[in-house]
């Protein structure tokens, strides 16, 4: 039996089995979503059915109950904004987070905030991520995730052009060899950044190896300015703007340059710059007086 709840965003369609529903469909235009754990009375949610929330765009938080014990294929594919997703350990089906792009977070009960975000970012760039591993997020597990952040680094920015061009995807533009390669130093500079900012299990060997990439691609580097797009274009926030302080990527050498490509969107930004040339001019006075 097929029953459905409506809210005002949309509506989730469930099929009833006795006292257990299976979610089969989410539809409408959801932002947020809590799953209840009782859709209905003295019905328990165990089942996120195949492809239940395929192509949820505009869906951006979503939290599981814990008495759903399996989620079926491509349960929650293609939610291309998902940023925070909320759910137990359970069976899963296959691809359930393909295309889960924007993933920032993805908690389970008892994981750290840095595991948390950490399997997001390998999620998200196909790295060490299974449900499997969950419960064992340990030092291995981590060592594993930065072994894979460190062989990608060394990939050439230019592997896969030509495959994505054979593919046909130079109608998204990325037919420019230059603009391909500068993309794929994004995506390794975000690595390293995001990591540094999550530290849990990182051993001091990878950090040196992290550190020295995003300084290698900061601001006014001869290598590229890499580092620096990808807080300016993925994460405008204090905390990764912090990364590059602590590690030294904003100076007064390329701190006008910086100031000089932010847009009226980016304030934020625009005031750690000038907060970090106030504290940077502070330093140096002090360090040339003579005690």
């Amino acid at each position: 039996m097929d029953r459905e709840t409506e809210y005002p965003e949309g509506s989730l369609v469930y099929s009833i089995k006795e006292n257990e529903a299976v979610l089969g469909a989410c539809k409408g235009r959801f932002t947020s979503l809590v799953l209840p754990e009782y859709p209905f009375e003295g019905v328990k949610l165990t089942v996120i059915g195949k492809k239940a929330f395929l192509g949820k765009k505009t869906l951006r938080k979503l939290s599981v109950p814990s008495s759903v014990r399996s989620i079926g294929d491509f349960g929650f594919a293609h939610c291309s904004n998902l940023k925070e997703l909320e759910m137990p350990l359970c069976e899963a089906g296959d691809g359930i987070f393909t295309g889960c792009t924007a993933l920032e977070k993805v908690s389970f009960p008892g994981m750290s905030e840095d595991k948390a975000a950490l399997f997001a970012l390998s999620v998200r760039f196909s790295g060490p991520a299974r449900l499997s591993d969950v419960g064992g997020l340990d030092e291995e597990w981590f060592i594993r995730f930065d072994a894979w952040i460190s062989s990608f680094l060394l990939q050439p920015d230019d592997e896969g052009f030509t495959n994505q061009i054979l593919c046909g995807e130079e109608e998204v533009g990325l037919s420019d060899r230059d603009a391909y390669m500068s993309g794929q130093r994004v995506i390794k500079a975000s690595l390293c950044i995001q990591r540094l900012l999550h530290p849990e299990g990182l051993l001091p060997d990878y950090e040196k190896t992290f550190t020295e990439y995003i300084k290698d691609h900061r601001q006014g580097s001869e290598k590229g300015n890499e580092s620096w797009l990808a807080v300016r274009d993925n994460y405008p926030d204090k905390a990764h703007f912090g990364i590059l302080e602590k590690y030294g990527c904003v100076d007064d050498g390329n701190r006008p340059a910086m100031l000089k490509s932010l847009g009226d969107d980016k304030q934020e930004l625009k005031s750690l710059l000038m907060k970090n040339a106030g504290n940077e001019a502070f330093d140096r006075f002090f360090s040339g007086l003579e005690i």
